[in-house]
């Protein structure tokens, strides 16, 4: 190969390297209208010819002017190297709390309306990172109010398509922190036009995007559950606090609460209702008012036998003796004493006749009321004749 030949490969190479690599990075991109692993919570744009003057109490302000864009697009306008309008997109990615950002690829479509889009080829869009917790989305917004952001913080450059009129952006660098325990910033960017070209020239241009309702967003997050678990997730029976000897450990996953903690004997009822063990209820000897090391739990950790944790019951509770006056009327029993009283006044009244004797089965005021009955039937024989 001669030395004009190998000039122009490598001259096709270099002009087809960026067609190339945009396309590269264009086929990675989410097709627009589809959103997978996330969705989008909410847009805005914001417009600097929208700027009330200072607020004055004898002047009412002017009404702000009509926007020239589709009701739920996206513009991003840059006057002489100064930005004039931007826009911004919060997100909501699917995943716990505390899960691992692995990707996050956003895509963009160009509004096909005409004379919305100027310049769009020497546009350059990024996507910047919000550096405060809440913004408040809408359209045609007053300047003053745009949510802050700071491109040297985090930025994800826009790579367009020239063919389809599609920018993709990578923001994987800047949704790192979106889901960690700690993050309270808003999950968003603002799409914002660079200033300067690659010369140090002031740009000049407008892209309008179209909206999540024209189907001109798709978003594709992937992201990794967190790993380790805090336990206790069950439902807990009773108060909680610190865990007695005997109770059930802090782990677990607390599909059984706990029934109370095994502690000293004698106390004679079931104990507290639950601890933060969250583990396989602990029914403890103490709590039933015995001593028996046969009715404790198994280890000094408190779980309860395997056999019960496997069939999902308790371990069995000894019977308790009922006391004799269970089961009686409450007014029978407060009755008793006066009925005692009224019989041993009636023996006190009866004299010694009343009084208990070993031979006969007839004693105490059983017999005493047989002898009158005796005397009783004497006197009426003797008026009987």
């Amino acid at each position: 190969m001669g030395y004009r030949a190998r000039a122009a490969v490598l001259l096709a190479g270099l002009v087809a390297a960026p067609v190339l690599a945009a396309g590269a990075a264009q086929a990675a991109a989410p097709e627009p209208g589809k959103q997978q692993g996330g969705k989008v919570s909410q847009t805005g744009w914001w417009n600097s010819v929208n700027e009330p003057p200072p607020d004055n109490p004898l002047t009412p302000p002017p009404p702000p002017p009509a926007p020239d864009v589709p009701e739920g697009a996206l513009p991003v306008t840059v006057l002489t190297g100064d930005p004039r309008r931007i826009s911004a997109i919060e997100f909501a990615l699917d995943g716990k709390p505390g899960a691992t950002v692995d990707s996050v690829e956003l895509s963009l479509k160009e509004s096909k309306e005409r004379n919305l889009t100027a310049n769009a080829d020497g546009a350059v869009i990024l996507a910047c990172a919000v550096t405060e917790s809440f913004w408040v989305g809408g359209e045609n917004n007053p300047w003053k109010n745009r949510p802050e952001y700071d491109c040297e913080a985090g930025a994800a450059p826009g790579v367009r398509n020239a063919k389809t009129g599609i920018w993709a952006f990578d923001l994987t660098g800047l949704a790192a922190d979106w889901k960690a325990d700690d993050f309270f910033g808003s999950p968003s960017v603002v799409l914002v036009g660079a200033a300067e070209g690659e010369n140090g020239e002031p740009l000049n241009f407008q892209v309008v995007f179209d909206g999540v309702k024209a189907k001109g967003i798709g978003l594709r997050a992937k992201t990794t559950a967190p790993t380790g678990s805090s336990g206790g997730s069950g439902t807990d029976f009773g108060t909680g606090g610190a865990p007695a000897p005997g109770a059930g450990g802090s782990g677990g996953s607390g599909a059984v609460g706990d029934f109370g903690s095994a502690g000293g004997g004698g106390g004679g009822d079931l104990g507290d209702l639950g601890d933060d063990g969250g583990g396989v209820a602990d029914l403890g000897a103490g709590d039933l008012g015995s001593d028996d090391p046969a009715l404790t739990a198994p280890d000094a950790a408190g779980a309860a036998p395997e056999a019960a944790a496997q069939a999902g019951q308790f371990a069995p509770v000894a019977a308790v003796q009922l006391p004799w006056h269970d089961g009686l009327m409450k007014p029978g029993v407060l009755l008793m004493p006066l009925v005692l009283l009224l019989a041993y006044l009636a023996m006190l009244a009866m004299g010694p006749d009343a009084q208990p004797a070993g031979v006969t089965n007839r004693r105490g005021v059983s017999r005493a009321l047989d002898k009158l009955r005796f005397a009783d039937a004497g006197i009426a024989s003797e008026v009987g004749r």
